[in-house]
């Protein structure tokens, strides 16, 4: 399906990728990898997820696929303080994140 008023295409389905950033690195990379065999293009992730290792791990995974046919959707608003994850929507947290 075609996001609205754009030609590109994503699938029906997303992958959001919280839980990667706990599972550990060959999980993380073994649940993506199946995601994108099934037809999935569609990312979600978050520089708080597992502290940025969501990030990574889904970084790492799409350097051996084509970029271009990738979509990742990131947020912010999030940072990590003292352990836990409290908003910020300040200008310069986002300024960090993009």
């Amino acid at each position: 399906m075609k996001i609205a008023g754009t030609d590109v295409e994503v699938s029906r389905i997303d992958l959001g990728t919280q839980p990667i950033g706990y599972f550990g690195k060959d999980l993380g990379m073994q649940t993506i990898t199946k995601a994108l065999e099934e037809g999935i293009n569609l990312m979600d992730t978050a520089p708080v997820y597992g502290d940025g290792r969501a990030e990574e791990i889904l970084g790492e995974v799409l350097t051996d696929h084509d970029r271009e046919e990738r979509i990742i959707s990131s947020k912010t608003g999030m940072e990590k303080v003292n352990g836990k994850s409290v908003r910020n929507a300040s200008p310069g947290l986002m300024e960090k994140n993009t």
